[in-house]
C-alpha cells in the first residue's frame, strides 16, 4: 500500500501565474472581510453590554412576530417617549404573538435593549383561567432555566415551555398551578 501512495502524483494545477495571484488576492480579501466582521460584532456587543449596564429603564414589550427560519427568532416592539422601537432576539422557548414581557433599554440609545423572558406581564388576569399542569421536563445551565409542562383546556392538550430564573423546587412529574389564556390556550404562565 505504501508503494501505491508513493506512485500517486499530485497533478499540477493549470493556473497561470496571473490566475494564481488573483486567487490568492481573493482569498486574502475574503479573510480580511471575515476579520472585519468579527471585530465589528465584538465591538457592537461590547458597546451594547456597556449601555445596558448603566443608565437603563425598564418597560414592557409586545411580541409582534415569530420566525423559525434559520433558528427561532422573536421580534418585540416597545415604546420609548412616544417612539416605537423593534428588537429581534433569538429565543429557544415557544413564544406567541401578543405576549408581553419586561424589557430594559438604554436611555442614551433605546435601540439597545434586552428582553427578560423570565418575566411575562399579564395586563388582565380576568382573561386567564387557573388550571393544574404536569411538569414533563426541567432544564438548567449557566445561561437559562426552563420547565416544560402539559395541561388540558377545553378537552384539548397543550404543552408549554417557559423560562424561569431558577428551577429549584420544580421536579419532573410534579404538578403546578398555571394561568391559561382563555382566548389563546397555547399561552400559559405559572400562577404566582
Amino acid at each position: 500500500m505504501l508503494c501505491a501512495i508513493k506512485k500517486m502524483k499530485i497533478p499540477k494545477d493549470n493556473l497561470t501565474p496571473e490566475q494564481k495571484k488573483n486567487a490568492y488576492l481573493r482569498i486574502f480579501f475574503l479573510v480580511l472581510i471575515i476579520c472585519a466582521f468579527i471585530i465589528y460584532r465584538f465591538q457592537y456587543n461590547n458597546k451594547r453590554e456597556s449601555l445596558l449596564l448603566n443608565n437603563i429603564t425598564e418597560t414592557f414589550c409586545k411580541i409582534i412576530e415569530t420566525s423559525t427560519f434559520k433558528g427561532r427568532t422573536i421580534t418585540v416592539e416597545y415604546i420609548v417617549n412616544g417612539n416605537k422601537y423593534k428588537y429581534e432576539v433569538s429565543e429557544a422557548t415557544n413564544l406567541y404573538i401578543g405576549e408581553f414581557y419586561k424589557i430594559k433599554y438604554s436611555n442614551s440609545n433605546p435601540d439597545f435593549a434586552q428582553v427578560d423572558f423570565n418575566k411575562p406581564i399579564i395586563f388582565n388576569k380576568l382573561n386567564y383561567k387557573k388550571k393544574i399542569a404536569k411538569i414533563t421536563k426541567t432544564y438548567e445551565n449557566s445561561r437559562v432555566s426552563h420547565i416544560t409542562f402539559l395541561y388540558k383546556y377545553k378537552n384539548k392538550e397543550y404543552e408549554r415551555m417557559i423560562n424561569m430564573e431558577s428551577i429549584s423546587g420544580f421536579q419532573k412529574d410534579g404538578n403546578i398551578e398555571i394561568l391559561v389564556n382563555a382566548k389563546n390556550p397555547r399561552i400559559s404562565y405559572l400562577s404566582d
